[in-house]
C-alpha cells in the first residue's frame, strides 16, 4: 500500500486561514485507491519546509506539497525542494514564455519576479497550470519498484491546485496501482451530533469493519457522515448505507456529497415550478446570497429585501407601526408580516422571513442573543411561524439562522 502524505505550506495556514487542501486532495485520490496517511502544515520558513520534506520523503511514497510556488519573497518551496533533493533549479524557457503571454493578454508588463515561477527542478515533469502562473512539478525521487517515491509540488490557491493535481492523477494511477475505494459523505440536518451518533450505531454495527471506515463531522447546521468504502461490494454497501440513513432520519436526511440546503431547495422549487422571495433582518442578506449561489436560481428566485431597521420594515415592507410597538422587531407578528409582504409584493409562491438578535449587543429581557423568529408564507396557506434560539458568535448565528430558514422551506417542499 502506497503511503501518501500532504504538506501544506504558508504562514497564513498557521495564523488566520483554515486548511481545506487535505480533504480536497484525499477526495481526488480516493478513486485511485490512494489514502492520505499524514499531513503537515508549515510556515514560510526554508528550514521548516526542508525539515517537513525530509520527514515526508523518509516515511511516505507519495508526497504532495502545496503552496509556496508564487513569485514573492516568501514563496520558497522550490528552493527547499532543491536543497533536500540536491537537484538544481533550471529556467524553463517554454514556461517563461507562457507566463509572459499570460500577462500580455491583460496588457500588463510581466513583473521580473514572475520569472521565478519558470524555475524547474532538474528532471521534473511540469504540471502546467491553466488557472494561473504557478505550474506544478512532479519529481521521481526513488526509481526502484519497491522504493519508488515521488514529490509533487502544487500551487496553493484552490483552483490552481485542482488544475495541476488533475494533471498528476494519470501518473499516479499508472505507477501506484491500488485497490479502489469510494469516499461518500451523507448529510443530516437540524439535529445535534450526539443524537446522530446514537442513531447510526445499529447501522455501523452491521457494516464490515475491514472494508468500511467512518467518521462524523459537525458543521454549522449539518452533520456530515463520511464513509470510506472498499472491497468488492462498493456500490451495494453505499446503497445500503443510503437506504438505512433515509429510513432512520426521514426528513432530517439532506442528501450526499455536494448536497446543500440551498441546492436542495433550488431543486425542489424548480421541480414544483414554485418561486421564492425573502425578507431578512438579522441575516443581512446571507439568506438571499446562499439561494443565489446556485446556478439557475433565477428560475425560482424573484426578490429579496434586507430590512434591518424598524423604519425599513415599515417603509419598504409595510410592517405596521403598531405591531412593532406592541411586539418588537424580533417577534412572531413582525416575522409574519414580513413574509406576507415580500410574497405579495413580489408575486412569488413563497415568502420567507427571518428577524432575530445576533449580538453581542441588542438583547433585552426575554429576548436573548441568538433568538430568532421565522415565517413562511405560501399562497392560499396559513402563514407558518417558528421561534428558535441558537448559540455561537455573530457570524455563526447568521449562518445558523439562514440555514434554519432554508430548512423550513425544504421541509415544506418535501
Amino acid at each position: 500500500m502506497a503511503i501518501v502524505e500532504c504538506i501544506h505550506i504558508g504562514t497564513e495556514l498557521l495564523t488566520f486561514k483554515i486548511n481545506s487542501h487535505t480533504p480536497f486532495i484525499a477526495k481526488k485520490l480516493a478513486p485511485l485507491g490512494l489514502k492520505v496517511k499524514h499531513a503537515q502544515i508549515v510556515g514560510d520558513s526554508l528550514k521548516e519546509i526542508e525539515a517537513a520534506l525530509t520527514l515526508a520523503l523518509a516515511r511516505s511514497n507519495i508526497v504532495l506539497a502545496s503552496g509556496g510556488l508564487g513569485p514573492t519573497f516568501d514563496d520558497i518551496t522550490r528552493e527547499a525542494a532543491s536543497a533536500v533533493l540536491k537537484r538544481k533549479l533550471l529556467l524553463n524557457k517554454t514556461l517563461s514564455q507562457s507566463i509572459q503571454k499570460r500577462f500580455q493578454k491583460i496588457n500588463f508588463k510581466t513583473p521580473s519576479n514572475n520569472q521565478k515561477q519558470a524555475m524547474v527542478l532538474e528532471g521534473a515533469l511540469i504540471l502546467k497550470n491553466d488557472a494561473g502562473t504557478a505550474s506544478g512539478q512532479l519529481i521521481e525521487v526513488g526509481r526502484k519498484a519497491l522504493t519508488k517515491k515521488i514529490l509533487i509540488l502544487l500551487p496553493g490557491p484552490p483552483r490552481e491546485l485542482e488544475n495541476t493535481l488533475n494533471k498528476a492523477l494519470p501518473y499516479l494511477k499508472k505507477h501506484f496501482p491500488q485497490k479502489p475505494f469510494k469516499m461518500k459523505t451523507f448529510k443530516i440536518v437540524g439535529k445535534p451530533e450526539s443524537y446522530v451518533d446514537e442513531k447510526i450505531k445499529p447501522l455501523l454495527a452491521g457494516l464490515p469493519e475491514k472494508f468500511v471506515e467512518s467518521t462524523i463531522l459537525d458543521s454549522t447546521y449539518t452533520i456530515d457522515l463520511i464513509f470510506k468504502i472498499g472491497g468488492n461490494f462498493i456500490d451495494p454497501t453505499t446503497d445500503k448505507i443510503r437506504k438505512e440513513l433515509i429510513k432512520t432520519f426521514g426528513e432530517d436526511y439532506l442528501g450526499e456529497d455536494s448536497a446543500t440546503l440551498e441546492s436542495t431547495v433550488g431543486t425542489l422549487l424548480a421541480k414544483s415550478n414554485k418561486t421564492l422571495s425573502v425578507a431578512e433582518s438579522c441575516t443581512g442578506g446571507l439568506l438571499a446570497h446562499r439561494v443565489t449561489n446556485i446556478s439557475g436560481s433565477s428560475v425560482y428566485f424573484l426578490n429579496s429585501m434586507v430590512n434591518y431597521s424598524d423604519d425599513s420594515k415599515i417603509n419598504s415592507l409595510g410592517v405596521k407601526v403598531s405591531t412593532l410597538r406592541q411586539y418588537g422587531a424580533v417577534s412572531e407578528a413582525v416575522a409574519e408580516e414580513m413574509a406576507l409582504s415580500i410574497m405579495k409584493q413580489s408575486g412569488s409562491d413563497f415568502g420567507l422571513s427571518v428577524t432575530g438578535i445576533c449580538g453581542p449587543s441588542g438583547a433585552v429581557e426575554r429576548k436573548p442573543v441568538g433568538l430568532a423568529w421565522f415565517a413562511l408564507a405560501q399562497k392560499h396557506q396559513k402563514v407558518a411561524t417558528f421561534e428558535k434560539i441558537f448559540f455561537g458568535d455573530r457570524a455563526m448565528l447568521k449562518e445558523k439562522m439562514a440555514s434554519f430558514a432554508l430548512d423550513i422551506l425544504r421541509r415544506r417542499l418535501l
